[in-house]
This record gives structure tokens, sequence and C-alpha cells, in this order.
């Protein structure tokens, strides 16, 4: 499926807390959890933790709805694919589940109608999510997954699950602004080992 450029409203790369790989790598990580990384001062990859603090925490909601529901109906989609609506960010992981993901994601997914076999879950606190983005960051997720996220395989708006660096993650490919960009959602208490994790892919571009 072709996909336009877009512009989400998802929080994009952040500057502050940004570090240099180089300055990184002799930095005790034991207890730090980094926002962002920098690969020195160009955008080539940059990881941002989106729920590094409540003020930047990204709303979740979590969406099963079968076949024929009036929810499947008015999310819709393609399984494996994605759509920017106002300040929401739908995705059809699943067959039968979608992630509403941003600050529209609430008044989504309660005003849906959940007669059938159809419920929601706000599972903003259960999954954190992460943004990696620039020109290598498919090449850094390759190091640590086993999908091909080549242009081909994994256009703008695709989705998919796939495990990185051993944590499984469900991974949208969001451009930024004509960027390459991607975010991944997983387990929050993974996050520290998964963000150093990132990072030592990440230093050898």
């Amino acid at each position: 499926m072709r996909r336009s450029p877009r512009s989400s409203p998802l929080p994009g790369p952040r500057s502050r807390s940004c570090w240099s790989a180089a300055s990184a790598s002799r930095r005790p990580c034991r207890n730090t959890t980094p926002t962002s990384i920098r690969k020195e001062c160009v955008s080539v990859v940059e990881i941002t933790h989106l729920d590094a603090s409540p003020d930047t925490r990204v709303p979740k909601a979590s969406v099963r709805a079968a076949d024929g529901t009036a929810a499947a109906a008015t999310l819709g989609l393609n399984f494996a694919s994605s759509e920017q609506r106002g300040d929401t960010l739908v995705v059809r992981i699943r067959p039968d589940e979608w992630y509403l993901l941003g600050d529209g994601a609430p008044a989504m997914a309660d005003g849906l109608d959940l007669s059938g076999f159809a419920s929601t879950v706000d599972i903003s606190h259960s999954r954190t999510a992460v943004r990696l983005t620039g020109d290598r960051a498919a090449d850094t997720l390759a190091k640590l997954g086993s999908a091909d996220f080549s242009d081909h395989m994994t256009p703008n708006g695709a989705a998919l699950g796939n495990g990185i660096a051993g944590v499984t993650c469900d991974i949208v490919r969001d451009d930024q602004r004509g960027v390459r960009s991607y975010l991944l959602l997983l387990d929050g208490s993974f996050i520290t080992y998964f963000l150093g994790a990132l990072h030592d892919a990440a230093s050898e571009f």
C-alpha cells in the first residue's frame, strides 16, 4: 500500500538529554536511563524514550474486536498497517487488535461501539514507547532483529511484531517530516536494558 508523507503528532526526537555515542560510551549506564541519544551532531540515529516521564507519556489503548463488529468497522485498516487520524495514530497490529496512540487515544477508545465481541484496555503504563529516527535507523534494528526493514518490505505506515535484542516489540514505521522513523512498543520492565542494546547497536554508525 502506497503511503503519502505525513507528520505524526506523536512526539518526535527530543533535543534534551541528547548524548553523542562517543560520550555516552564513557559513562556508567547501570542506573541510567537516557532519554535521547544522538550520534554526534548528525541525525544518523536518534533514540528517544517517549515515556521517560509522566509529562511525555504517550496515551495508548488496545482495542480487540472480532470481524463484523461495529468497532472493527469503525477502525478499519488492512492488517499490518497504520493511519494517522487527527492526533491519534491508529495501528492494526494483529487481525483482531488495534492500537490507538496519541493524545486523542482515550477519547477515540471511549467513543467506540463495543457491542458484540469487542473491548478496550488502557495500556499506557504497561507498554512503553521508544522512537528510533534517522538514516541508519533501519540498519540499527536489522542488527538486533530478524525482520526486513527495507522500504520494499516495511514502507512508511507498515506495522509488525518482531523480537529486537530479545525483547518482543510491536513496531510501526512512522516517518517524521520525511525522515525514516520507527515507533517501538514493548513491555516497560525491559526499558533500561532495551535502550542500552539500541545504543550499543547504533554506536557503530
